[in-house]
């Protein structure tokens, strides 16, 4: 039976539930293409304006050192009685650890190009959007008239994408320990609940009958059962069914009251579906014990205190779940004892690669995005994503250490991978289907992220099929720390008593001392008497003295951003593009790196905008600390704040997560965005005909963001996306307000 149709439709519904050798990055003008016959028109009309990408070849066929062409084209398709200037600003960043961005002209019909390459085997992840000086972007609807074609690009390609490895070592006992696992849950008979749920919850033309649905309980080792829905449809002959189990996106939220369609039952009815729940919560319960679990499980899985430790790991309860939802489906009388496929996308992803690797005769695992494979691979310096932070106790659970025990029994087939997906970095993805060793497949979707599939109209898909016996093994080579030239740091020390802090308003403070103790800069307090907000931006300078010339080695550490220049010279600093301070010390020894000195006095200025805690300590170190000295890469890597954000999008990508069906099926209207800084960013919102805005605020330091408004079903709602950003100084945007209607 023919049901991959069905288990791909499912595997999408369950992801909703829930430097040295850095060759060069260009933007050019190609030779000019011919343009399209233009339609007349004093208006600009979007729905006739096409805006296309492309790569010069397949994004997953470059090698490293190869040069990577971006091309983009816009044909306006008509002639316009005022010209109008289009741009395409656009960011470069990749596994390479480099960052660079631009704002160039784009012309109709002449397309537009950005170059760049990758020295070591990995991705580079290009953002790019069509605006106009004054920031509009623009979008339409497809050909269905059901999908916005947005005019913009979150894509990316690949070097020598089949030599992708892991960051690291698996553990020495990871088998052992699965072996220990899989021990406990035997230790614990595989005891089922079911409970037949009445026909009333059907669409009327499905009742009768013909269907049977239960919510099912079935013991467990861990901290908790294994729950889910189990579909099937009426008077099924013993052994005569193929058997699918589903796994959850992220999320926490309650599922067992969804209803389904005559549709959804109709795509079921050649398969046994068995949907679980990724928790073991109790089905049917009233909302309050749903808010308390919530409560109790906020941020699971992302406690890295649990995750030092295997046997902590949230993931543990969570996989044990997964073994015994297949030694519960394999005691059914009507499964045909021979098809059973494992299917789920993102975590549900991740929990179909531990089944297809942890599970004897799985025959078809379809994991989608999947979530965690080579979770500590920034630490080699590739693009990470929205994940938990790499600690010991996860490495047994990544998805790339199991892809390569699915046994070749088994066929890996991944319905989609998203080359603009920075939730499961496709760097990561790709290490996880490089291992497996069994027959596979997988569909990697251009401009494509975690939850945002292009429109048919545009979709560019690349399919990459090998047979068993592909799998590869082994460890990506270990970054070399590029030394810098050995040099003899010449004795110099700060001015004392000669720091100046000046404050955002001109106003100064002088003649104090914080050379080798930490000060809080926020409590240098205004005239009002108050500490200096956060956020606020402060200067401080001074002069540094050296006997003679060379180089000093100076260390500091300041909360939040910051920067360091020496005669007027930038030398170091960290930003948000670097990861800011990166520790919550705020002492001189966070960062050490060399800085160059005159004989005599040097004049120094050192830029912060101020963090919550707002300490921040400078001193020139002895030569002893060198070793600790940040390398060349360090330094080639970093870009100063002013000179790498962008001008925020002044887009209005509004969606619903999920989307619409999503939203029917399960309550709620979570809204998705997206900003063009990673920071704090928010929706603000009116029923339509009235007044008053509301503003609902998404406080993660991310570029998506997912935010509930208190809207009513049946009304049409103004919204519109406002945002922080840094631009010489802090300030809020905000987007053209689009109708939306609930």
């Amino acid at each position: 039976m023919n049901t991959k149709k069905v288990i791909a439709g499912l595997a999408a519904a369950a992801l909703f539930l829930g430097v040295p050798g850095f060759s060069s990055v260009s933007a050019v003008s190609a030779e000019k293409a011919p343009a399209k016959a233009p339609a007349k028109s004093k208006k600009l009309e979007v729905r006739k304006m096409d805006f296309r990408y492309r790569t010069d070849k397949n994004p997953l066929t470059y090698k490293c050192g190869e040069e990577m062409r971006f091309i983009f084209t816009l044909d306006l398709n008509q002639e316009l009685e005022t010209p109008i200037d289009f741009y395409i600003k656009w960011s470069r960043s990749g596994d390479d650890g480099q960052f660079r961005c631009g704002m160039d002209r784009i012309v109709s019909g002449k397309p537009f190009e950005i170059r760049t390459s990758l020295d070591r085997p990995g991705f580079v992840f290009v953002n790019a959007v069509l605006c106009t000086a004054d920031g509009r972007t623009f979008s339409k609807l497809d050909s269905t008239g059901n999908y916005f074609i947005r005019f913009k690009f979150s894509g990316g390609a690949g070097a020598d994408v089949d030599k992708i490895l892991p960051a690291y070592d698996e553990p020495a006992d990871f088998d052992a320990f699965w072996k220990a696992q899989r021990k406990r849950l035997d230790a614990v008979p595989v005891k089922a609940k079911m409970e037949r749920l009445p026909d009333s919850i059907l669409p009327e033309e499905c009742r009768g009958n013909q269907y049977e649905i239960y919510h099912v309980t079935v013991d467990c080792a861990g901290p908790r059962p294994v729950t889910g829905r189990l579909v099937m449809k009426a008077g099924l002959k013993p052994k005569s069914t193929p058997a699918v189990v589903g796994f959850h996106g992220y999320g926490t939220g309650d599922f067992s009251k969804a209803s389904f369609t005559a549709q959804q039952l109709k795509g079921l009815e050649k398969i046994i579906w068995f949907d679980v729940n990724a928790h073991g919560y109790e089905l049917g319960r009233e909302p309050s014990y749903y808010a308390e679990m919530n409560k109790k499980l906020g941020g699971y899985a992302f406690r890295m205190d649990e995750n030092e430790n295997r046997d902590t790991c949230y993931f543990n309860g969570m996989a044990l779940r997964v073994m015994r939802a297949f030694d519960f489906i394999k005691t059914l009388p009507q499964w045909n004892g021979k098809d059973l496929t494992a299917t789920g996308g993102s975590q549900g992803g991740l929990q179909t690669v531990w089944a297809a690797a942890l599970v004897p005769g799985i025959t078809e695992a379809t994991p989608s995005v999947t979530w965690c494979a080579d979770i500590a691979g920034t630490g080699i310096g590739r693009l990470g994503g929205w994940r938990p932070e790499f600690r010991a106790g996860l490495a047994y659970y990544d998805a790339v250490f199991h892809s390569r025990r699915i046994p070749g029994t088994c066929y890996l087939n991944s319905p989609r991978y998203g080359l603009g997906d920075y939730v499961c970095p496709p760097s990561g993805v790709a290490a996880h289907f490089n291992a497996a060793n069994c027959r596979k497949r997988a569909v990697w979707v251009q401009d494509c992220s975690h939850l945002y599939p292009p429109p048919t109209d545009i979709r560019q898909n690349f399919v990459v099929e090998k047979p068993a016996g592909c799998g590869i093994t082994g460890t990506a080579p270990q970054p070399v720390k590029a030394e810098l030239p050995k040099v003899d740091f010449v004795p110099a020390q700060f001015t004392a008593r000669k720091w100046t802090l000046t404050r955002a308003d001109g106003t100064e403070v002088e003649n104090f001392q914080f050379e080798g103790k930490r000060i809080n800069f926020r409590r240098e307090r205004a005239a009002d008497g108050k500490d200096l907000p956060v956020l606020s931006r402060v200067k401080l300078t001074g002069e540094l003295v050296a006997e003679k010339d060379g180089y000093a080695l100076v260390g500091a550490g300041f909360d939040w951003w910051w920067n360091f220049k020496i005669n007027g010279k930038e030398v170091y600093g960290r930003t948000l593009s670097s990861g800011c301070n990166s520790t919550a010390a705020f002492e001189r020894t966070d960062w050490i790196f060399r800085v160059p000195v005159e004989k005599g006095a040097n004049s120094v200025e050192i830029e912060i905008v101020l963090g919550e805690h707002g300490f921040g300590n400078v001193g020139v170190l002895p030569a002893s600390f060198a070793s600790r000295e940040i390398s060349r890469n360090e330094l080639a890597r970093y870009s100063f704040t002013q000179k790498t954000f962008p001008e925020p999008d002044r887009g209005t990508e509004i969606g619903i997560k999920g989307g619409a069906l999503f939203s029917w099926l399960f309550g709620g209207k979570v809204l998705t965005f997206r900003s063009a800084q990673p920071y704090v960013a928010g929706l603000e919102y009116r029923e339509k005909g009235t007044k008053d805005w509301k503003t609902v605020w998404d406080k993660s330091m991310s570029r998506d963001h997912e935010v509930e408004p208190e809207v009513e079903s049946g009304k049409t709602y103004e919204m519109r996306i406002v945002q922080n950003a840094y631009l010489d100084g802090w300030k809020i945007f905000r987007s053209e307000p689009v109708e939306m209607t609930f």
